[in-house]
């Protein structure tokens, strides 16, 4: 489903998500070329979280950078206050849970 509440646009996928049962079907809204901006950092983010022990302060500020290089407006990316925890539940993700 699409996370636009008033757009109709659904995927049908099987219980292991590799397999599409019913094929996407068109949005009934336009791109929103920022959010996809603001997305793609965020999963950097987060990838990097999970994969690397660089802290996740210096992980947003790095990414920031790399933005900021490549778009001149950065102000539409979120603060390292509004999405911390965020990055800090994807690290948790490779520790073992505590019994």
């Amino acid at each position: 489903r699409c996370r636009i509440r008033s757009c109709n646009s659904i995927i049908v996928l099987a219980r292991d998500a590799s397999t599409v049962i019913h094929p996407p079907t068109d949005h009934s809204h336009i791109p929103d070329p920022i959010q996809a901006k603001v997305d793609e950092f965020k999963n950097t983010c987060k990838k990097r979280a999970r994969e690397e022990t660089t802290p996740i302060s210096q992980i947003h500020k790095q990414e920031l950078v790399k933005c900021s290089l490549k778009h001149n407006d950065i102000s539409f990316l979120p603060s390292y206050s509004s999405i911390d925890s965020s990055f800090y539940r994807e690290r948790l993700k490779n520790y073992p849970k505590l019994p």
